[in-house]
């Protein structure tokens, strides 16, 4: 989605008015601070579809009893590797941050530990988990098997979700590699973020209630997203359900706004691997400078300037948006101040 923006807001602003926002409608001083987290990492990194575009609908949410507030996240089984949790409907920023965490702190013990989630919320950005290995040298995992809004390959009907995938790999000198991406061609919330906006969506991307191809986000929202890659992107989107719902106990084809009226909650799946276990740390990290450094000195297609590997730009747009503010559409702009009127919590987002 291009940076279109009306404004630029000083980025120190927007966490601080999060939370005091998703405060007000309920979460605890901890939650809340997670969850603005999540969203303040997706719009920093210019994954604008799970950033500041989700406020209203999360306020909403929680005011209105869509996730459990007094919730009790804890395990239910666990081995030295292994985690079974029970989100019980939190916000799913914290149950899935309490699920990465322990896997990694396993891992540090037996090299290579997994997480699953039942009772599970709406993920956020799923890169806000599998990075959290990242700061202790290791390659994070993060899956959810997300609401149904997708078809199978050669289907018309939504059976499943956009189902995220985040894996992030430590390198040396270079950036880490971040791969973020759902199994459909567009997200529900990005094809959302269209119809917004008043406009068209790419042609395969969904399917309207006939069972058409549209690209009318209207008639995308009413009827059902494609899986990236045809076959390709539908066995990894069944792969994902397998290892987050099927493995965990949770729903395995949860209703749009399941979540919401907890109908059984969608399912996360984390691992954490501790490279040190299985190869000296340096090592590793000069192979995958080494490896980026190939595939950006490789040659390019016309009209290429320049070779992004999975993370790069939007470590860049980080980058940008912290030294020059962060950009946002007035429309986005405008909910926000509304949704903040509205929960009687002071605006105070500021320009840079």
């Amino acid at each position: 989605m291009p940076e279109t923006a009306g404004l630029a807001l000083d980025p120190r602003t927007v966490r601080p008015f999060l939370r005091r926002l998703f405060e007000g409608a309920g979460l605890c001083a901890e939650d809340a601070a997670v969850v603005s987290e999540n969203l303040y990492e997706a719009e920093m990194r210019g994954v604008y579809s799970h950033g500041l575009s989700l406020a209203k609908d999360y306020v909403r949410r929680f005011a209105s009893g869509g996730v459990n507030r007094a919730h009790r996240v804890r395990v239910i089984r666990e081995t030295p590797a292994l985690t079974l949790v029970d989100g019980d409907f939190a916000p799913g920023a914290v149950a899935g941050r309490r699920a990465m965490a322990l896997c990694i702190a396993k891992a540090k013990q037996t090299g290579l530990a997994a997480s699953a989630v039942y009772h599970g919320c709406h993920f956020g950005m799923a890169a806000f988990y599998s990075m959290m290995a990242l700061g202790e040298d290791m390659i994070g995992v993060a899956l959810c098997n997300s609401a149904v809004n997708t078809a199978v390959y050669g289907g018309a009907e939504a059976v499943m979700g956009s189902n995220p995938v985040s894996v992030a790999v430590p390198a040396g000198k270079r950036r880490p590699i971040v791969y973020d991406g759902g199994t459909s061609a567009a997200t529900f919330n990005r094809i959302l973020f269209y119809h917004r906006e008043g406009s068209p969506i790419p042609e395969g991307w969904a399917l309207d209630m006939r069972g058409e191809p549209t690209v009318s986000a209207s008639e995308a929202l009413s009827g059902t997203m494609l899986p990236f890659g045809g076959h390709k992107g539908s066995g990894v989107a069944v792969l994902v359900n397998i290892l987050s719902a099927a493995l965990s106990g949770a729903e395995l084809f949860a209703a749009l706004g399941g979540q919401e009226q907890k109908t059984g909650g969608v399912g996360f799946y984390f691992s954490a691997l501790d490279v040190r276990q299985i190869r000296d740390l340096a090592e590793f990290k000069e192979s995958i400078d080494t490896m980026i450094d190939r595939f950006k000195a490789s040659p390019k297609r016309p009209g290429v300037d320049e070779i992004y590997l999975p993370g790069e730009l939007e470590f860049i747009r980080r980058e940008r948006h912290e030294r020059h503010g962060l950009p946002v559409k007035r429309s986005v702009f405008e909910e926000l101040r509304e949704t903040a009127e509205a929960a009687g919590v002071r605006f105070d987002l500021n320009e840079q």
